[in-house]
């Protein structure tokens, strides 16, 4: 058997700079529920802080409204589901991301994301 060397990473925010996709379709959803939209640098000292739920959540606390904890989940499946219908709009790959990528792949590894959305893809 051979041993294929495998290399794993969170593309979101580690190789390619998300956060304008996110907070747009983060914004989307915040709309149906009649609250302001956000800058990404309102908001995005928050991925590191429980990501798109505290994002969620900080626009309600905000507004001095109440999210109850289905409510919460409901908004984080439909903003999930705008971001990966929108995912590469503004997205852009840090620099020398491609190349060592490029690199990478031409030794014979092979790549698997892990989102912390909660999505895992091989390419």
């Amino acid at each position: 058997m051979t041993v294929q060397p495998t290399i794993v990473f969170d593309l979101d925010g580690t190789l390619a700079d998300t956060i304008h996709d996110l907070v747009s379709a983060l914004n989307r959803t915040l709309e149906r529920s009649e609250l302001s939209p956000f800058k990404p640098s309102d908001i995005a000292y928050l991925t590191g802080k429980g990501g798109l739920r505290a994002m969620i959540a900080h626009a309600f606390t905000t507004s001095d409204r109440q999210l109850e904890r289905s409510h919460l989940e409901d908004l984080f499946a439909a903003t999930v589901k705008d971001y990966d219908q929108n995912i590469a709009v503004e997205t852009r790959l840090y620099p020398s991301v491609q190349a060592s990528l490029e690199t990478i792949h031409s030794k014979g590894w092979l790549f698997v994301r892990i989102s912390q959305l909660g999505k895992q893809t091989s390419c």
